[in-house]
């Protein structure tokens, strides 16, 4: 669709049919095509929510938890909070049943939920450099 955001997954590779002393030119053959969306589920490891004790309301982050995820099927994202004390800090990773589907409406809650600079999306590393 027109101005969809596509993310491909392919090897580049230098066109030596197009290219010349001049210019160079590159080709690329496509293994993967996603969306944006399949490709934020594809490629995340977890969601890691940064929380402060004394700026954050626990009980409301933890009903907002749990209307965010899921539903209990543990097929979203695993979320990681990470938290900040005075006398600890600590990750924890939440159990499957508070997994988040992650998209553009859940992303939003959870910012408005933790503060948007309190939202980090953990991606794996991909070493498919050639």
């Amino acid at each position: 669709r027109k101005g969809q955001i596509i993310v491909i997954e392919g090897v580049v590779e230098k066109d030596e049919y197009s290219s010349d002393k001049i210019k160079t030119s590159f080709k690329m053959v496509a293994d993967k095509i996603f969306s944006f969306d399949q490709a934020r589920k594809e490629f995340i490891k977890h969601i890691k929510l940064s929380v402060n004790a004394e700026k954050t309301d626990l009980d409301s982050l933890t009903s907002g938890l749990k209307d965010l995820s899921s539903n209990g099927l543990g097929s979203g994202s695993p979320v990681v909070i990470s938290y900040s004390g005075d006398k600890a800090n600590a990750e924890i990773e939440l159990p499957k049943e508070l997994s988040i589907n992650l998209n553009d409406h859940s992303l939003k809650g959870l910012k408005i939920l933790c503060g948007k600079d309190n939202v980090d999306l953990v991606y794996y590393a991909r070493p498919y450099l050639h």
